[in-house]
């Protein structure tokens, strides 16, 4: 039995990047450190800057005043439907936070700038992007602007235990408690970086 190099290599790239983004690690810095026999090493932010939109972003975090507040203004305006834009208007779940990240100035996962006329980025792309860092799995560990990321849904934390989302028909945008939201899986409460 012959093994192919090239699925074998890409099997362990994908390991190592949602390891990395799971874990809060920069990808770069994980695959250098396990070159050396080290263990990965957190990305570190040590700067203080004003995104666009009125968000500060304080050692890798956006603080509280920014993603909050941007996701909260379109409760009840945005209309949802499965799979995100189009129609103009609409957004699904994940495509509602590409929206809201690029209007705080954060790039989301992959990069791209946020285009209203595509889906963007999936729940998936969220738990395995490094441009965040999961810091637990229950809804007590969220604060306000956390990505609150299950395997099917997302929402932006706002605190009190609450998170704006996008995922009914008839209220579009709304405000839902973040514990015991998705039932059956997994939450990742992940903090930008």
């Amino acid at each position: 039995m012959t093994i192919k190099l090239v699925p074998l290599a890409a099997i362990g790239a994908g390991a190592l990047f949602v390891y990395s983004g799971v874990r809060g690690f920069s990808v770069l810095k994980a695959a250098q450190n396990i070159i050396k026999g080290t263990p990965p090493q957190t990305a570190q932010v040590a700067s203080t800057l004003t995104l666009p939109g009125g968000a500060t972003q304080i050692g890798g975090t956006v603080a509280a005043g920014g993603l909050p507040g941007i996701a909260e203004k379109y409760v009840g305006k945005l209309r949802y439907v499965f799979g995100g834009p189009p129609p103009m208007g609409t957004v699904d779940c994940s495509s509602f936070a590409s929206k809201v990240l690029a209007e705080a100035g954060v790039k989301n996962p992959g990069g791209a700038p946020y285009d209203p006329r595509t889906h963007g980025p999936t729940t998936l792309n969220y738990l395995s992007w490094n441009g965040a860092k999961t810091i637990g799995h229950s809804a007590n560990q969220a604060e306000a602007g956390d990505l609150c990321v299950w395997q099917t849904h997302m929402g932006i934390c706002i605190g009190g235990g609450k998170m704006v989302s996008a995922r009914d028909p008839q209220e579009g945008v709304g405000i839902d408690n973040i514990a015991g939201d998705m039932p059956g899986e997994l939450l990742f409460v992940r903090r930008l970086v």
